[in-house]
C-alpha cells in the first residue's frame, strides 16, 4: 500500500509495550503512514494504528497466532480509524486502505489457519 512503512517484508513495526492486562513488557506491532510532509520538511502528519500483540496470544493455539503474524504482518483494526475519519482527523483514502488491509488480513489468516490446522472455524476475539 502506497505510503505505509514496510519493515522486514511485512507492513509494521515491532516494539515492546506495557499493557494493563500483562503488567509487563509484551511484544506488539503497529503500522504507520506518512499523511503529510510540507515541502520544507517543517511539518509532518503521521497516522499510527493501534498496537496489537504479535505473540500469537490472540489465538487459542499461540504457535498458529505467531505464524499468522509472521505470514500476514500485524493485525490492523479499522474500527478506531472510522471514528478518526468521522471526526475529520483521517482522510478517506487512508481509511479505505485500512479497511482493505484488515479484510485481506482476515481472509488470508482464515485460509492459512485452515491450511495449517484441521479446524472447522476461525475465531479471533478483539477484546
Amino acid at each position: 500500500m502506497h505510503g505505509w512503512k514496510k519493515v522486514s517484508g511485512a507492513t509494521g513495526i515491532k516494539e515492546k509495550f506495557i499493557t494493563k492486562q500483562a503488567g509487563k513488557p509484551v511484544s506488539g506491532a503497529f503500522c504507520f503512514k506518512l499523511l503529510f510532509l510540507d515541502k520544507h520538511g517543517k511539518f509532518i502528519k503521521l497516522y499510527r494504528t493501534d498496537a496489537f500483540s504479535d505473540m500469537g496470544d490472540f489465538c487459542t493455539d499461540k504457535k498458529l497466532g505467531k505464524f499468522l503474524v509472521k505470514e500476514n504482518g500485524p493485525y490492523v483494526n479499522s474500527a478506531q480509524s472510522c471514528t478518526l475519519f468521522n471526526n475529520g482527523i483521517l482522510d478517506w483514502q487512508t481509511l479505505d486502505e485500512l479497511m482493505e488491509k484488515e479484510a485481506i488480513w482476515w481472509a488470508t489468516s482464515k485460509q492459512k489457519s485452515l491450511w495449517k490446522k484441521t479446524g472447522q472455524y476461525f475465531y479471533m476475539p478483539l477484546a
